[in-house]
């Protein structure tokens, strides 16, 4: 299972401390991790995940929260960084069009593409 501090560590370029402040990126740069693929899970969790870091140019991390609201259950997610941010959403047969539909029209990501596994939605941001 992944955590937040794990997850903290892959974005730590965009995760801000206690004060609001973004961590050096002298620091952060050393602590990164710009190849990363994490563990699939509801993408509720996720969504969690991903709040704990702050918007990165056109990524924002309530954009899976609403992802996560609008199809509750019905999708999972595997985190991930591939030198930006990165999600797979992993989406039913029956919703695919419906979720690429919605994904396209709010998500502003540079990349949204099916990949080889039938079920997976990448959705990158630069």
């Amino acid at each position: 299972m992944i955590t937040v501090e794990k997850f903290n560590q892959v974005y730590s370029d965009v995760v801000e401390d206690d004060t609001g402040e973004r961590t050096p990126f002298e620091i952060a740069s050393k602590a990164r991790e710009l190849r990363w693929k994490g563990d699939r899970m509801p993408l509720a969790d996720a969504a969690k995940l991903y709040a704990s870091i702050s918007s990165y140019n056109n990524f924002r991390p309530d954009m899976l929260t609403d992802l996560a609201e609008q199809f509750s259950d019905e999708i999972e997610a595997t985190p991930g960084r591939e030198n930006s941010v990165v999600v797979y959403l992993h989406v039913p047969a029956g919703l695919k069009d419906q979720v690429e539909e919605w994904v396209k029209d709010n998500f502003e990501a540079d990349e949204i593409d099916w990949k080889e596994e039938e079920d997976t939605l990448r959705v990158w941001w630069d």
